[in-house]
């Protein structure tokens, strides 16, 4: 009885460690289009490179994208990365793995170009049925809904358009 107690005890000690250090994140799924209103573009292409670097106290990653639409490269970052094998970890960023193709939501934020809406602010490009398709969230805590890319561009373009900010 004696070893009970003590297991039971152990046990109510190892619940109340682990409550004290849990996390909790809240995320609302917000239409697609809903994200794109607090941008000021939407690009897709391939990314280059990645570099995480200090800014100040945190860590951000710059990320290299390559445009379909033969603009120049163009640098955006997000926050989180490893420098120097310190991980600063954002829950809910999406990461960048050069190679990929991406549909990126970007906006002009403190004279930098960052990313817009966490992970739903990247929509990967996959192919399907021989055509490049990207999932979009069409409704409010809706599922996920393949859209052609060209459809998706135009779609989030105007949705920036309709917010007054002209698309590039």
């Amino acid at each position: 009885m004696r070893v009970m107690r003590i297991l039971i005890a152990l046990g109510l000690l190892e619940a109340g460690i682990a409550a004290s250090t849990a996390h909790a994140t809240s995320l609302v799924l917000m239409k697609t289009e809903s994200i794109a209103r607090a941008s000021d573009q939407v690009v897709d292409g391939r990314v280059i490179a990645t570099e995480a670097r200090w800014d100040g106290r945190r860590i951000v990653t710059r990320v290299r994208l390559r445009p379909t639409s033969r603009a120049p490269d163009l640098w955006f970052e997000h926050a989180g990365g490893t420098v120097d094998g310190v991980t600063m970890e954002v829950l809910g960023m999406p990461q960048f793995r050069p190679g990929e193709r991406a549909l990126v939501l970007l906006a002009h934020r403190a004279g930098r170009l960052r990313l817009v809406g966490l992970s739903e602010g990247k929509l990967a490009i996959v192919e399907s049925g021989g055509r490049d398709v990207v999932y979009l969230r069409r409704q409010d805590d809706g599922p996920l809904a393949p859209v052609s890319l060209a459809e998706a561009r135009a779609l989030l373009s105007a949705a920036i358009v309709d917010r007054g900010v002209s698309h590039p």
